[in-house]
C-alpha cells in the first residue's frame, strides 16, 4: 500500500504509516463480475453433492428388515443356514442404509447382524455340545458305565 499523505510504501496490515504517522486506510480492491462468478461456479462444482431425501420420507429397506426377520428365526431355532442368509441380507441392509443411504430401517440391520452372530455363534456351539454328548452317551452305553 501507498501512503495518501506522503506517498511512502506502507506494509500491508499496517494501521499507521511509518514515516509520517497517518493513519493508512486499505484500498478497497476491484474484482471484476467475471472472476467473481468464475470462482463462484468453481465453488460450486466442488462442493456440489446429490440432494439428500428427509429421513422421514426415505422407504424401509427390504434387505434390513429381511435379514433381520431371517436372523431372528435362525437365532430362535439355531438353524445355521437362516443364520448365514440373515447376516448376508443384514449387511447389504447396512450398506443400503449408511450415512446418506436411500433406505432408512438401520436398527433392523443393526439387529439383524447382531442375531445372525448369535445364531451362528449358537448352532456351532450346539453342534460341538450335541457331538460330545453323543459320543459320552455311546461312552457310556459300550462300556456299561462311566468308569471301567
Amino acid at each position: 500500500m501507498v501512503c495518501k499523505q506522503c506517498g511512502a510504501t506502507v506494509a500491508d496490515g499496517d494501521v499507521f504509516c511509518s514515516a509520517c504517522g497517518a493513519k493508512v486506510e486499505a484500498e478497497e480492491t476491484v474484482v471484476e463480475n467475471a472472476e467473481v462468478e468464475a470462482v463462484v461456479s468453481e465453488v460450486e462444482a466442488e462442493t456440489k453433492t446429490e440432494p439428500t431425501i428427509p429421513y422421514e420420507e426415505r422407504p424401509n429397506s427390504g434387505k434390513a428388515i429381511a435379514g433381520f426377520i431371517t436372523a431372528l428365526a435362525g437365532w430362535f431355532f439355531t438353524f445355521l443356514p437362516a443364520s448365514i442368509v440373515g447376516l448376508v441380507l443384514s449387511i447389504m441392509g447396512k450398506r443400503e442404509t449408511g450415512e446418506n443411504g436411500k433406505y432408512k430401517g438401520k436398527g433392523f440391520a443393526t439387529a439383524g447382524l447382531v442375531f445372525s452372530i448369535l445364531g451362528i455363534v449358537g448352532a456351532i456351539l450346539g453342534t460341538i455340545l450335541g457331538i460330545v454328548f453323543y459320543v459320552f452317551y455311546i461312552m457310556m452305553l459300550a462300556g456299561g458305565g462311566l468308569y471301567y
